[in-house]
């Protein structure tokens, strides 16, 4: 059987459909190409930063703001580690997830919607938080949740001095007060590291050197002495609250520097300074009518230019006056009196009198002279100058309203620097609070000295006011304030408030107050206490004097304390505490292989001076304090519970621990627990009972 072969049918091939082909995929490859180039070439840079911020980021690393020293080097606030946590994620749903289970540890509501809002992009999902609530978020294992170490402030006399020191914010940059004041030098400079993620937003360390190191901030030693601090307030709230007024200010400078060394404000209604935004310094903002002390201008004048003698005369109108139409009074009705008890007593009517023989012209210039008007140039934001205006008619009415401090306003400061002036024989200093500017390593960058201002008036004169002021104490209007223990003089002043809106003042509402300074005899501290309408009794002699005298026989105790502690140790004192201050905050780099301090005489005298620093320390609290140094001196960790955290602090602080602090007051529980060896310690976190006070 043959097979029929047949033939193969020729395929034909269409020249045009080669083409088409040829042309298409041609133009595809042209495309591609060009898109690439459009990638690669011409956008290059758009692309390549997208990928940059999609996956590579910097991130800040925190340093220490710089610390806060007294004038004896005690730490008053310095930066603590904290951690801090955050998120980049993208997935809503995670982010969800993440959401919820942070949102039950730290009671923030609104984190869901916020995070939803940001997705992909940088999220703060708790900042400081303290240990327990660290370890917490670190339990919950969540990707995409990544630590940041960051700092805060810490303090270990809790509220105290917190009108000058002022606040930080969230970030730890200064908000108020000094903080605020000094930021630029005791802000930090962070250092930078970089780091990759991945689509899940999980974050990739690739160095563990940064790319910019960081330092920290530089410290400040203020002029406020923190002893003398802590008795201004107590003694300023236990007067406020004695008299149930509205609010009180005080404020103490050394006469022969104008060194600050106490100041402070204190408002019932805001008791509790930990939960409260500070914005301003109220010695230097907050202006009043002076009153009845701002006599002292009226009388140095008078005195000044010899117009009378102390013995001259003049009638007091029996409790009632007109000066040109307007009636003046007095509390009480006194008829003819001398110059000397018409400031012992406090007369208006007779103090109105005599200044007209002195005139406006010269009351005015005399008012200039003691600082009234015009700022004092002290080293905290917002002073005020206050507000005293040259009239266009010199009246009888306008030099009577002058002379008895009323008519124009003035700080708490500007009172304090006046009679601190006529405490140091006529020279007015200016007022600073910061005595020095260090590096991170403690190097001496900048040193505050004192500046004579002008001479106000005469030494002679001086004299003459120092010795009136004392008849105003032992028998003039402050002579229920006498106190046989501690001599001091001063003025009082009972003043009506102005009525800001209608004009005129109130008849019912005072800002009592007691200006002057100690000891009598050589005069060292000046200072004004005031108290903003007091209830019940409304005179300055009787709500503001007896306070000053307080806090003038506590300071005086205070340095005869120290007196007699420097006398008894005086061999084994290193008096440059700004050393041993710096071991709190130095995160334990000053410590030996067996846990103690290097310079065992340095935390031998932190200890003395925390038995010897409050003259009614319980017995029972300095056997507890020697507890404690004899079990850090053996090299373990004592129990803290109970003892205030400025103590514990200190205490720590001088075996060269490092300090983590929860809360304020006093210590209520503490990690690692008592007896463990301290050079196998890392940190000592301490959890302390808040504490409100003024």
């Amino acid at each position: 059987m043959r097979l029929k072969v047949g033939k193969m049918k020729k395929i034909k091939f269409s020249y045009g459909r080669l083409m088409l082909i040829f042309f298409l995929v041609t133009l595809g490859w042209i495309v591609l190409i060009a898109r690439f180039a459009q990638i690669q070439i011409i956008e290059g840079a758009k692309y390549e930063d997208m990928v940059i911020r999609q996956c590579w980021n910097e991130l800040k690393l925190s340093a220490k703001r710089g610390a806060i020293f007294d004038r004896h080097g005690n730490l008053i606030t310095f930066d603590i580690p904290s951690e801090s946590f955050y998120t980049q994620a993208t997935d809503r749903g995670y982010l969800r997830t993440i959401a919820r289970q942070i949102s039950k540890l730290t009671g923030e509501s609104g984190l869901t919607k916020r995070l939803l809002n940001r997705a992909g992009k940088f999220n703060w999902l708790a900042r400081h938080t303290d240990f327990e609530l660290a370890k917490k978020i670190n339990a919950l294992k969540l990707d995409s949740v990544q630590s940041h170490p960051e700092y805060r402030r810490a303090y270990p006399y809790n509220s105290l001095a917190v009108d000058i020191l002022g606040q930080v914010d969230i970030d730890n940059l200064g908000r108020s007060g000094l903080e605020l004041a000094f930021d630029d030098q005791l802000r930090p400079d962070p250092g930078l590291a970089r780091f990759q993620r991945d689509g899940k937003g999980r974050i990739y360390r690739l160095s563990d050197v940064p790319i910019v190191r960081p330092h920290d901030g530089r410290g400040l030693k203020l002029t406020l002495d923190i002893e003398y601090q802590q008795i201004v307030e107590e003694e300023l709230k236990r007067a406020v609250d004695k008299w149930d007024a509205i609010s009180g200010m005080a404020v103490f400078i050394e006469v022969a520097t104008g060194r600050v060394l106490a100041a402070d404000y204190y408002s019932a209604s805001t008791e509790d300074a930990n939960t409260q935004t500070v914005f301003k310094t109220r010695v230097v903002t907050d202006l009043f009518e002076p009153g009845s002390a701002a006599k002292i201008v009226t009388f140095a004048g008078m005195i000044e230019n010899h117009l009378f003698s102390l013995q001259d005369t003049i009638w007091a109108g029996m409790g009632k006056f007109e000066f040109n139409g307007h009636i003046l009074r007095d509390d009480k009705k006194y008829g003819t009196l001398t110059l000397r008890r018409a400031f012992e007593l406090s007369s208006n009517i007779a103090t109105a009198r005599f200044s007209q023989k002195l005139g406006g012209k010269r009351l005015f210039r005399y008012a200039r002279q003691f600082g009234f008007g015009q700022p004092t140039g002290i080293d905290l934001l917002g002073e005020e100058r206050g507000w005293l205006k040259k009239p266009e008619n010199w009246s009888e009415y306008w030099i009577a309203m002058t002379s008895i401090g009323h008519g124009f306003s003035v700080t708490a400061l500007q009172m304090a620097t006046a009679f601190a002036a006529i405490a140091n024989d006529g020279v007015m200093m200016k007022p600073y609070v910061v005595e020095e500017i260090r590096s991170e390593t403690g190097r001496l960058k900048q040193r505050f000295t004192p500046q004579i201002v002008r001479r106000v008036i005469s030494k002679e004169t001086a004299a003459i006011l120092q010795d009136l002021m004392g008849g105003v104490v032992d028998s003039g209007t402050a002579k229920v304030a006498r106190m046989d223990e501690v001599l001091f003089s001063g003025k009082t002043s009972t003043a009506q408030k102005p009525n800001l809106e209608s004009g005129g003042y109130y008849w019912n509402k005072y800002t009592a107050s007691f200006c002057g300074f100690f000891p009598r005899k050589t005069p060292r501290i000046a200072g004004i206490v005031i108290i903003d309408e007091p209830k019940r009794i409304h005179y300055g002699g009787y709500t503001a004097a007896p306070a000053f005298a307080e806090i003038a026989k506590r300071i005086t105790m205070q340095e005869k304390t120290r007196e007699n502690w420097t006398e008894k140790n005086r061999d084994g004192i290193n008096t440059n505490r700004h050393h041993d201050s710096n071991l709190i905050a130095d995160s334990g780099t000053n410590r030996t292989k067996s846990g103690i301090a290097e310079n065992l005489s340095d935390y031998q005298s932190i200890h003395q001076w925390l038995l010897n620093r409050r003259e009614n320390t319980a017995e029972t609290n300095r056997h507890r304090l020697d507890q404690c140094a004899d079990e850090l001196r053996r090299g373990t960790l004592p129990d803290l519970t109970g003892l205030p955290a400025r103590d514990a602090v200190i205490l720590l602080g001088g075996a060269g621990c490092k300090i983590i602090v929860k809360g304020n007051g006093r210590v209520e529980s503490q990690s690692p627990e008592a007896g463990c060896i301290l050079e196998t310690i890392e940190s000592v976190v301490m959890k302390c009972a808040s504490i409100t006070g003024g």
